[in-house]
């Protein structure tokens, strides 16, 4: 590429220097036509004044002196011959002054002429130095790009060279490869060292697959304790929705004040927590009158827990979950506490030798209770609560800050 640039650039001021030959050719022949004209110039004038200086170096012609007449005619003649050589003079004297202007004007044309042939000797000049000067970059541009074109050519000649060597020595270093391929027994300790990798990776792989059934497996153990614990906790639920409910109803129900209402009302409530539900005690007289009897003042409270009011035994199914879940072992590390044992504890009858136990008050509320044994889903359920009270602050207009 460098070597195309360099004879581009040869051509180019070959060019110019040729364009500039030509153009002092065409200087030197506009001088050498200047110079024939000023020529012609010259010679026109000079053949111009040549007769006139002869005219006026000629002595004047001595008119004839006429013989004196004698008479007026005589002078009249005379007189005419004065006029006509006055006229003549006239005319010689206007032939002169023509004559000399013209001289003058070509006299202006000749200085004209030669400032121009001066101007255009000096551009003459001026154009020859430049030519000589561009002959000379010419030249030494010319070396310069010969020079760098050898350079270029022994560069090329040395990668040819150099590309040569390295292409046999890939030649010499193939065939070692070869020869060492054939004749090598480190490829047969690969080969066997392979071989034993190989083996290796299987029973790697076998392995791999086994603990994956196994992972499998305890997935699927682990699965059934989820599902058994969500089983639970939707028993738990229920048994706390209907301790809820019974605790409403007590609430909203007057307070029996006889012993017969307290006696149909703890019968009513056992039934319900047998599982067989059956209507609502009947309300007591508003009067506070019962079967003929009246219980004292102090003693009018309904049951402070379902479980202190209720004597038969717990559902059966409530108590088998119960049972299945301390079975599985939620017991140890999982979510049921203390509390909630001693519960489970009470619910069953095996546990408490066929009597219920009785549990004390129990002042948290089912919210809370689910709170402690999800604490997420409590977490949860307050930030709802706290969202639906700015929902309802920013309906009202209310500023919560």
């Amino acid at each position: 590429m460098e070597i195309l640039t360099l004879k581009q650039d040869l051509e180019r001021v070959k060019a110019q220097a040729e364009a500039s030959k030509r153009e002092a050719e065409q200087l030197k022949l506009k001088v050498r036509e200047l110079s024939g004209a000023l020529a012609a110039a010259s010679s026109e004038e000079e053949a111009k004044q040549s007769p006139r200086k002869l005219v006026r170096e000629a002595p004047p012609e001595q008119p004839t002196k006429p013989p004196l007449p004698p008479s007026a005619q005589d002078e009249t003649g005379f007189g005419c011959e004065l006029k006509k050589v006055q006229q003549l003079l006239e005319e010689r004297t206007l032939d002169a002054e023509v004559a000399r202007g013209e001289a003058l004007s070509m006299r202006a044309r000749a200085d004209e002429l030669s400032h121009n042939l001066e101007r255009v000797q000096l551009e003459l000049a001026r154009k020859s130095s430049m030519y000589e000067a561009r002959v000379r970059t010419e030249a030494g541009v010319m070396h310069e790009l010969e020079a760098k074109l050898s350079h270029s050519e022994q560069c090329a000649e040395r990668l040819r060279e150099a590309l040569r060597t390295c292409e046999e020595r890939r030649k010499a270093d193939v065939h070692a490869a070869e020869e060492r391929a054939r004749n090598s027994p480190e490829l047969d300790k690969l080969r066997v060292q392979n071989a034993m990798l190989r083996e290796e990776v299987d029973q790697l792989r076998k392995q791999l697959e086994s603990l994956g059934g196994r992972i499998k497996r305890l997935h699927g153990q682990f699965d059934g304790e989820s599902v058994e614990e969500r089983q639970f906790r939707e028993t738990l639920e229920n048994v706390m929705r209907e301790q809820q409910e019974i605790e409403d109803e007590m609430a909203s129900a007057e307070p029996p004040t006889t012993l017969a209402e307290r006696r149909i009302a703890a019968s009513g409530l056992a039934q319900v927590s047998n599982g067989r539900r059956a209507g609502r005690p009947v309300p007591p007289d508003r009067t506070g009158l019962y079967s003929g009897r009246r219980l004292p003042s102090g003693s009018r409270s309904a049951p402070a827990n379902t479980l202190e009011a209720s004597t038969g035994p717990p559902r059966p199914a409530v108590a088998a979950a119960l049972e299945r879940v301390l079975a599985v072992g939620l017991g140890k590390g999982g979510p049921v506490d203390d509390e909630l044992s001693a519960f489970v504890e009470g619910l069953s009858p095996e546990r408490s030798g066929g009597k219920p136990r009785r549990m004390p008050v129990e002042r948290r509320t089912p919210q809370q209770r689910m709170e402690e044994l999800d604490p997420e889903a409590g977490e949860r359920r307050k930030q709802m609560q706290a969202l639906r009270q700015r929902m309802r602050n920013t309906a009202t207009g209310v500023n919560t800050r």
